[in-house]
């Protein structure tokens, strides 16, 4: 005896509507997780091997001299120097 799958099955026509729905639902799930992926705010740069930029050694110094580390003429000696290095 031959089976006909018309309104036979347990869901009806309404399986229809919930399989094309999941479907739906399944490829968009899968885009967002891919665009949440790509933009992610914790995504790790490429590293750079370039030295730090000068205003942030000057900064550092800078703090240390406010700290108390060394005298006026000690960090003026010291920021002649950083700033030489930073020349080309």
């Amino acid at each position: 005896m031959m089976m006909f799958w018309y309104g036979n099955d347990h869901m009806g026509m309404g399986g229809w509507a919930l399989m094309i729905l999941g479907v739906v639902a399944f490829w968009g799930l899968m885009v967002f997780a891919l665009v949440v992926l790509i933009h992610s705010p914790g995504r790790a740069e490429a590293p750079s091997h370039e030295r730090p930029a000068q205003p942030m050694r000057e900064r550092l110094l800078a703090e240390r001299f406010t700290r108390g580390e060394f005298d006026e003429t000690e960090y003026a000696g010291r920021l002649a120097v950083l700033r030489k290095r930073a020349r080309p």
